[in-house]
């Protein structure tokens, strides 16, 4: 069985290439292709059916994503339940099945991002759920660095299905993600590619945003000395600007989330305390980042006062502090999203 595709390749990538393989019914193909496959059961699967199937995940990716499509997305809804049934399957097996399952993570996030029909559909099916304690159980096991990379493909589709939507973070929230997600940053970096260790911040950091349940589950995970700790021994640049950011917009009682009087300080209060019992030298790292953050605060602050006499009216512009960057909170939320 052979099949010639090679969505890298062509202008599958362009706007106009989307909508050709749609308007043409070869999108339709690829997905009624999908629908029929099986990886379940003792079905005999060699290595030429694995990389077939491996080249029609790929090429319906392709079709939805550079840049992203909307209706190519609504094409593919039907299967997500299908898509991350199929994920679940492969991640049980030992054999050459597991090899698909980021190919089949991706494929997720691909239908899920930026699409509140497609995240809704996804937590109403039970697929999020199926995903989130997929996540959970493969978390528990050896940290090679494959499974590592395969756990970093997962959280990267958890990713996409919560940001910036409440009812998907409050559920993987309740499956024991964000704990995991904690475990896993607390692994010795010499052990995980700093690359795997940010998309798990990545995730955490929509996880917690704006919940107060999971900013607590975070904390009592002991989550903000971990990120401390891996601040200290990183000096990868998108890795330090996510954890800053994290830090003080999440866990720092100067942070926005800590001074909103609707908000509950009980996990800010603990984290500052959990900083308190660090070594000398991650004490250090933690008063030198959070003093940092507070003095990029305070100076943005004082721009705001400046634009505020100088407007007409008194307008003024809603900021936030992030490293090298005066951003909204949305405006925030979608950088991080474009992140490795």
């Amino acid at each position: 069985m052979t099949l010639t595709l090679a969505p890298e390749s062509t202008n599958m990538c362009s706007g106009k290439g989307q909508m050709l393989v749609r308007t043409s019914g070869c999108l339709q193909t690829l997905i009624s292709i999908l629908q029929r496959c099986g990886l379940g059961g003792s079905w005999s699967l060699d290595a030429a059916r694995i990389q077939f199937w491996g080249a029609v995940i790929s090429a319906i990716s392709a079709c939805l994503n550079n840049p992203r499509n909307e209706q190519n997305q609504g094409l593919c809804s039907m299967v997500l339940a299908r898509v991350v049934h199929l994920l679940v399957v492969a991640s049980d097996r030992g054999d050459e099945r597991h090899s698909l399952v980021p190919a089949l993570a991706s494929l997720t996030g691909q239908c899920v991002a930026g699409n509140v029909h497609n995240q809704e559909q996804m937590c109403s099916s039970g697929a999020l759920e199926e995903l989130g304690r997929v996540f959970r159980r493969l978390s528990q096991l050896s940290c090679s660095g494959r499974s590592m990379q395969i756990l970093a493909c997962i959280a990267n589709a958890i990713d996409a299905c919560v940001t910036d939507y409440c009812q998907g973070s409050i559920l993987v929230g309740s499956l024991g993600v964000v704990e995991a997600l904690v475990q896993l940053l607390a692994e010795p970096s010499a052990e995980t590619d700093i690359t795997h260790k940010t998309k798990f911040l990545l995730t955490l950091a929509h996880l917690v945003d704006d919940n107060d349940e999971n900013r607590q589950r975070a904390v009592d995970a002991h989550g903000v000395p971990v990120i401390v700790k891996c601040l200290a021994e990183t000096g990868d640049p998108e890795f330090s600007r996510t954890a800053q950011f994290l830090l003080h917009t999440c866990f720092s009682p100067s942070g926005e989330l800590a001074d909103n009087p609707g908000s509950d300080n009980t996990a800010c209060r603990e984290a500052m305390k959990q900083c308190s019992e660090l070594s000398e030298s991650d004490q250090y790292w933690s008063r030198e980042v959070l003093s940092r953050l507070q003095n990029v605060q305070h100076t943005l602050d004082s721009m705001n006062t400046h634009d505020t006499r100088a407007t007409p009216g008194g307008a003024t512009h809603d900021t936030r502090a992030t490293p090298g960057a005066t951003v909204d909170r949305r405006r925030c939320a979608r950088h991080r999203r474009s992140f490795p």
